[in-house]
């Protein structure tokens, strides 16, 4: 299992617009078999400030997942204008040690 992040800043205005995005992105990623978690966070702090986390079964399911028309679409085409592009970092992460607990 493999996490890959992205961490961001839109630019002054455009918090709605990418906000949009983002959430579009994750409905359409119920579509996506091979994505198992898509997650958004947005800071408390600074509004402009993104946090993305998605989980895919291996490096494979990660390639496809890009290639999508959805991906495409939301991400590429109409988000990446909006960001402040020296504060774009992504990293990918292998599962090493996992906890799951449930709470209810």
């Amino acid at each position: 299992m493999i996490t890959v992040t992205g961490t961001f800043f839109v630019r002054s205005g455009c918090e709605k617009d990418a906000f949009r995005i983002l959430r579009d992105h994750v409905k359409q990623a119920h579509k996506d078999p091979d994505l198992l978690v898509s997650q958004v966070y947005r800071s408390r702090k600074e509004p402009r400030h993104f946090f993305v986390l998605e989980r895919f079964a291996d490096w494979d399911a990660y390639v496809a997942h890009r290639s999508t028309r959805d991906y495409g679409k939301y991400i590429v085409t109409n988000l990446y204008d909006m960001l402040e592009i020296e504060t774009f970092s992504v990293d990918v992460y292998d599962l090493v040690i996992s906890s799951e607990v449930q709470k209810t």
